[in-house]
């Protein structure tokens, strides 16, 4: 499993992959055009973290993601789908997928042990700005 985190260079329109952070000075090591160069966390580029968690699809889930949630209890009673931005929750302490729709619900990202959830990544608010929910942008939880 992958847990490197991954950077959106912001004027180039480009996923980076991340090689060493420095978490002091904000300064991460990523490569660009085939070379390997340091930038600084800014306005320029933004740090997006793994969950630890992949999807159905074996995909690693990122902070930014926008992934739809299907949960179904063990006995079959209840069923509900969810769809939300994969946020890091200050209060919580954790990774958490905001709904979408405004209602203010925040969920803890389900643990890779628990398979009452079906996680699917549909894009992310970098490369998919359409999926941007506005609550989770005016609470500004999407800046790193």
């Amino acid at each position: 499993m992958n847990l490197t985190p991954r950077i959106w260079w912001i004027s180039q329109k480009k996923m980076l992959q991340a090689y060493a952070i420095c978490y002091d000075t904000m300064v991460v090591e990523v490569e660009a055009d085939h070379r390997k160069h340091l930038a600084l966390l800014d306005n320029e580029y933004r740090l997006s973290r793994p969950t630890g968690r992949q999807d159905i699809n074996g995909k690693m889930i990122y902070e930014g993601d926008f992934v739809r949630v299907h949960h179904r209890d063990r006995w079959e009673r209840s069923q509900y789908t969810v769809e939300g931005t994969v946020v890091w929750g200050y209060i919580s302490c954790g990774f958490t997928i905001f709904d979408k729709g405004g209602n203010g619900n925040a969920r803890p990202v389900p643990s890779p042990e628990d398979d009452r959830f079906e996680i699917e990544v549909l894009g992310n608010v970098f490369e998919n700005p359409e999926l941007i929910d506005p609550v989770v942008v005016n609470k500004k939880l999407i800046k790193c």
